[in-house]
């Protein structure tokens, strides 16, 4: 009696990631690739960055950060740093030796139609990821793919945009979230397939707040991949939405006249922005702390 081996569809997976200076991506990206590695319905085709840097000069970087860190902690009294930032990523070393692409766009572009082209017809990736890239998809781009998600820093509808972060713990929220959801055209607007939560501590610096986030996210990559590969559709989002742009973020650590503001309302900004820019006197003054 013969035996025939089961045909199994593979799916051809490309992240989008930017892994230059930000800790959040790259937790999401290193636990996305070993969930990939450990399937086999998912071939792992390439990694998109948008400017691939010596690794050498990657880890300088990182321990300058350390340093800097902790010569600053010395000198103030702000909250410290809870979690240990992770060492940055070898993206070449782990491309030779599973077999992926990394890309770099032209100018930095996804959306030249040259590098469409070339995603198109070779690399021809069915699923794609976006995990922080600084560039919005166009619709041809989403059109080269079959399913597109993305991670978003916050809780769906109701913190579209950026730093989301920051603006829940400065509408004094108790937790904090995250959201993976379809792509669409419209920014952040996308069928929701996970949402999750954390606690907003009374001390918790944001970057404590998103790097907690992203731990507790890549716990839910397996079930996350597990729903990209299925093609689930994702629930539509509900609920009074609204969007915060890089403008609002500018526009609110800018204070023209600190006296028309509480203490309590600039502390509470100081706290959710880190910094803020206060005309004083007719001079400008870049403050991180309130005497």
């Amino acid at each position: 009696m013969y035996q025939f081996a089961s045909f199994v569809p593979m799916d051809k997976l490309i992240i989008f990631t930017d892994l230059t200076s930000r800790t959040v991506p790259s937790i999401l990206t290193e636990a996305t690739l070993q969930a990939a590695l450990n399937r086999g319905d998912i071939d792992l085709a390439g990694v998109c960055v948008p400017n691939l840097q010596d690794y050498r000069r990657l880890l300088l970087r990182h321990a300058r950060g350390v340093i800097g860190r902790k010569v600053q902690w010395l000198f103030n009294d702000r909250p410290k740093q809870t979690f240990a930032v992770p060492l940055p990523i070898n993206m070449e070393r782990l491309a030779r030796r599973h077999g992926f692409q990394v890309l770099e766009p032209p100018d930095q572009d996804i959306n030249q139609p040259q590098f469409i082209v070339h995603l198109k017809t070779s690399v021809r990736p069915t699923i794609a990821l976006s995990y922080y890239f600084p560039r919005r998809f166009s619709p041809a781009l989403l059109d080269v793919f079959e399913y597109a998600a993305n991670y978003h820093n916050g809780l769906l509808p109701k913190y579209r945009g950026r730093k989301a972060t920051n603006w829940s713990v400065y509408h004094g929220d108790r937790e904090t979230g995250f959201t993976f959801h379809r792509m669409s055209e419209a920014l952040d607007e996308g069928p929701i397939l996970l949402q999750g939560m954390v606690a907003i501590r009374p001390d918790a610096r944001i970057a404590d707040l998103e790097q907690e986030k992203a731990l507790a996210a890549s716990d839910d990559i397996p079930r996350f991949l597990e729903m990209l590969v299925n093609r689930e559709p994702g629930r539509p989002q509900v609920g009074e939405g609204s969007y915060f742009s890089l403008r609002d973020f500018q526009r609110i650590r800018k204070i023209n006249d600190p006296s028309q503001h509480s203490s309590v309302e600039l502390a509470n900004r100081l706290r959710a922005f880190g910094l803020l820019i206060m005309n004083i006197g007719g001079t400008w003054y870049d403050v991180t702390r309130l005497s």
